[in-house]
């Protein structure tokens, strides 16, 4: 009896092992794979998009250009805020204070917002409203 339940103790212990590393191994290749083809698609789109507004820019276009790579920027900025809650790192503030200046110089007609910068809006005023005391929107423009 007590060699019956040694040997079910060994398979217990040996089969929670063997799931603990196929577990791991499993994990990492599924989120390697998933990152890389993330960086991608990404990868994909910046470069269609700046092609896109390259092109316009050929033509003479500077309207259409402007309006391809502001959509653009947005989209890239409300995927960038999407679910986070904490915007205290200095990037994120950076990008909201450069976010806010140029929309209230260049895009203050929200008729012409696409669904993006619909949502990066109120992204925008909660994260203005958590920073109203720390600063305002002094960003110069420059790099």
């Amino acid at each position: 009896m007590k060699q019956t339940f040694g040997w079910i103790l060994v398979l217990v212990v040996a089969c929670a092992i063997c799931s603990l590393v196929t577990y791991r191994i499993a994990y990492r290749s599924g989120y390697h794979s998933g990152a890389v083809g993330s960086i991608a698609i990404q990868a994909g789109a910046t470069a269609s998009t700046t092609l896109a507004v390259l092109h316009e820019l050929r033509i003479g276009d500077n309207p259409g250009a402007t309006r391809l790579l502001e959509s653009f920027c947005f989209d890239q900025a409300e995927f960038f805020y999407h679910g986070r809650t904490d915007y205290s790192d200095s990037m994120h503030e950076l990008l909201a204070q450069q976010m806010l200046q140029y929309r209230t110089t260049y895009r203050t007609n929200s008729a012409d917002w696409n669904v993006s910068e619909r949502h990066l809006d109120v992204v925008l005023a909660g994260i203005k409203r958590a920073h109203s005391a720390g600063w305002d929107v002094t960003w110069s423009g420059t790099w």
